[in-house]
């Protein structure tokens, strides 16, 4: 005897089980496109995840992640990118925008983990303050700017962090 026919769900209905309501997740996701490219390097492999008005909601291209968030009205609210290592996954950009889509915030780190830059602006777009961080003789040196909001430098310093929590 054949085994029983399976009922195909329609595109873009997520699975679940009798009954159950339609969550708003459910209704956010509605594509996720693969592409696999082949070049002289290698193939690459493309994953593209859309939500219901179209927007990019995750991708991953050939080792890099990117996820982002958006509002009810579209506009961006969050970035986050990821660069694949040998185990696991390295942090390497997060970026948060304000509601009107301002950019506020960014970091970033190298794929050992340590921190690079840490940027903050106004709402204007002008810079709020700038970190960058260095190695120096086995210690970290920080290195801050601090902004008005016409864009004019108020402070600049230099720190050693001995810990993650004194400089």
């Amino acid at each position: 005897m054949p085994p029983p026919a399976r009922r195909r769900r329609p595109a873009g209905q997520p699975r679940r089980c009798p009954g159950q309501q339609q969550t708003e997740e459910d209704q956010r996701l509605v594509e996720v496109e693969v592409h696999v490219e082949r070049h002289t390097g290698g193939a690459g492999l493309h994953l593209i995840q859309r939500d219901v008005a179209g927007r990019v909601d995750a991708r991953r291209d050939d080792g890099r992640e990117t996820e982002q968030s958006f509002g009810q009205d579209g506009t961006k609210r969050r970035e986050v990118q990821w660069v694949r290592l040998e185990r696991g996954r390295a942090k390497v950009l997060e970026q948060e925008y304000h509601e009107s889509g301002t950019l506020v915030r960014e970091q970033r780190w190298a794929t050992d983990g340590k921190p690079v830059s840490e940027r903050q602006f106004y709402l204007n777009g002008q810079p709020r303050s700038e970190a960058l961080y260095e190695d120096k003789d086995d210690q970290q040196l920080r290195k801050v700017t601090e902004y008005h909001d016409n864009g004019k430098p108020a402070f600049k310093g230099s720190y050693l962090a001995t810990d993650r929590y004194r400089q």
